[in-house]
């Protein structure tokens, strides 16, 4: 009997990794606003062109860096994934702005009061925090109290 149950243990295990991974895409694919970018520590807001990153399904679009930037980068686009580390969410950006190009711990962070879903990326040199743009905070209510990792911090 046990032999029995056994494949359905792993599909279910399965399923539930397989939807913790989709949930988690689904949130970050869409438009963000960046509210600050630092690089090595140092304020880069103003050295980007834009303040805004969309993530597609395996691509992204990225802000360019400022023609007098210590980074100069014309490219606004690149790839992306996420990479399921238990107990953390990761997301790879692979791209030649190399303002944007690394892999960053994220952090979710719920700000309730003003009903918003913001996001926290983390590399070695860069620390971006971003807003979710055009999200329906209320219908997505209970994924973002899921997911939400961090407390408001801008």
């Amino acid at each position: 009997m046990s032999k029995l149950k056994l494949p359905y243990i792993i599909i279910l295990t399965l399923l539930v990794g397989c939807n913790e991974n989709t949930k988690v895409k689904n949130i970050v694919e869409g438009l963000w606003t960046i509210d600050g970018i630092f690089y090595r520590d140092i304020d880069f807001i103003h050295n980007i062109l834009g303040n805004t990153m969309t993530f597609y399904k395996s691509n992204c679009v990225l802000p360019k860096s400022r023609i007098h930037s210590p980074i100069q980068s014309d490219v606004n686009h690149g790839e992306w994934t996420y990479i399921n580390k238990e107990g953390s969410y990761v997301i790879k950006i692979e791209t030649g702005n190399k303002i944007f190009s690394g892999t960053y711990n994220v952090t979710f962070i719920n700000d309730f009061n003003k009903k918003l879903l913001r996001m926290k990326l983390k590399s070695a040199d860069v620390t971006i925090v971003c807003t979710k743009a055009l999200f329906d905070y209320e219908a997505n209510e209970k994924i973002i109290k899921e997911i939400a990792q961090g407390e408001v911090e801008i």
